[in-house]
């Protein structure tokens, strides 16, 4: 009888030492869907709880950021709902690239030829995947993944 008091005891006892010192694990991903943070936080307290409405939401879209034929492109937002954007800026603004957006299987959804300096591309009839973006320059050509929700 004893031994089982002092089980129970312990049982109780490691419930309660868990609870006061839990932890969670939060992970970031990048605009692409891949993660680029894992952070273990331990909890010191039961009562450390987010209160409903006061968590923050970043309004703001990510913006990708690259280089294609001495001009900057900036995509965004990524992933998206149905309207992406395409900027091109910098030196080679005024040389046209060609745009194709494809679905996994490889058939072309949207070609654009000639775009100078901004783009947008409505995915909104498109179901929700993973589509690739390929802009073509003078005599360079780059793809990126563009997510659809």
């Amino acid at each position: 009888m004893i031994m089982k008091t002092h089980f129970i005891l312990f049982i109780l006892s490691f419930f309660a030492v868990n609870t006061l010192w839990g932890e969670e694990i939060r992970f970031e991903y990048d605009a692409s869907g891949n993660r680029i943070k894992r952070e273990v936080i331990t909890l010191r307290s039961a009562t450390v709880k987010e209160m409903p409405g006061e968590e923050e939401v970043d309004e703001t879209p990510q913006v990708f950021t690259d280089v294609l034929a001495q001009s900057t492109v900036n995509i965004y937002p990524n992933p998206t709902k149905g309207l992406l954007r395409v900027e091109i800026s910098g030196d080679g603004e005024n040389n046209p690239v060609s745009l194709q957006v494809y679905d996994m299987s490889g058939k072309v959804l949207v070609q654009e030829s000639n775009v100078v300096s901004s783009t947008a591309i409505d995915l909104s009839d498109k179901p929700a995947g993973i589509y690739i973006l390929r802009l073509t320059g003078d005599k360079e050509k780059k793809e990126w993944k563009i997510i659809k929700e």
